[in-house]
């Protein structure tokens, strides 16, 4: 989830000029203050749904590429996900200074070791920062990254709402459980959490981190091939104990703090919920049985059965016993 006027290209040209970017304390305590205060202002309006407040805090630029329109949609969206967002905390702030000839990107310090070393881009403008805010929102972190252009005050060029963990798992726990997975011989469950590892270490085009890299360079090099139910765009059609399912949504979900595997079928129209309930139990017991190693790793099973128009939707959760 994005929105503003700086492009989306996962790549960066690196300049070295008189460009200058200073991290936290080394920031001046009152330029860092109106950045850390201008980025809690923002994140807690977008989550309290104050599309005016927010909306006012945008560049021209940005206002004009989004529109109200384009932006009370994507403010509805994020709330939708983050809501409520507790207890946010900026996390870092950057400062960058000296690019009025130009944009580009540079490496500006480290975060966590963890995480290795910050690429971010910049744009053309004397002033410019970041507010990274970290906040919780029942059992998953989302981190908001916020890039400001300075002026009479600071204005938000670009903003992501990133998730950060899931059911109370961190990259560190996926990145992992993928490297036993993997080791175990395990291709479809250590695949699908290297992917769902390299989701928690996006922060977005504007601001990245190594250790995204690094997830995607050790999976490529991972001697498990990618199993072919997870490749190709969605939907998907798999093939299980000689039983045709159409897959639309595959992923990790979070269910009262445990972390279960979410499957989303899309299926005709059913009589009742018995119905529904029925193919899902079926695509339950046909997964379960073509890749039994994901119960190593997963509490159970969300299966959701959605019908072609996907207004209608009906969940089952198969718990392990």
């Amino acid at each position: 989830m994005w929105l503003g006027a700086a492009p989306a290209s996962a790549q960066f040209d690196i300049h070295f000029f008189a460009v200058w970017c200073a991290h936290d304390d080394e920031i001046a305590a009152g330029d860092r203050a109106a950045l850390d205060q201008a980025g809690l202002d923002f994140a807690r309006r977008i989550v309290d749904g104050d599309l005016d407040g927010a909306f006012s805090q945008l560049t021209p630029e940005a206002a004009h590429a989004m529109g109200r329109d384009g932006f009370a949609s994507a403010l509805r969206s994020i709330v939708s996900l983050v809501s409520p967002f507790q207890d946010p905390v900026i996390r870092r702030t950057l400062l960058l200074t000296g690019a009025e000839k130009g944009g580009g990107a540079m490496p500006c310090g480290t975060f966590d070791p963890a995480e290795g070393k910050v690429t971010v881009r910049y744009g053309k403008a004397a002033k410019q920062g970041y507010a990274v805010i970290e906040g919780k929102s029942g059992h998953q972190r989302w981190t908001f990254v916020l890039w400001m252009i300075a002026g009479p005050d600071w204005r938000v060029a670009h903003f992501q709402a990133a998730l950060t963990t899931i059911a109370g798992r961190s990259v560190t726990d996926l990145l992992n459980a993928a490297r036993i997975e993997r080791d175990k011989g395990h291709a479809f469950t250590a695949t699908l959490l290297y992917d769902w590892a390299g989701i928690l270490a996006d922060r977005g085009p504007n601001l990245q981190i190594a250790l995204q890299s690094d997830i995607r360079k050790e999976a490529a090099a991972s001697p498990l091939q990618r199993p072919q139910e997870l490749q190709g765009p969605w939907p998907r059609t798999w093939t299980l104990g000689g039983q045709a399912f159409t897959i639309g949504e595959l992923g990790l979900y979070d269910l009262d703090g445990q972390l279960f595997l979410k499957l989303v079928q899309e299926v005709g129209p059913w009589t009742g919920d018995s119905d529904a309930d029925q193919r899902n139990r079926r695509l339950i017991q046909a997964f379960a049985t073509a890749f039994p190693d994901y119960a190593a790793v997963f509490a159970g099973l969300a299966v959701f059965a959605r019908d072609e128009t996907g207004a209608r939707i009906y969940r089952t959760i198969d718990r392990h016993s």
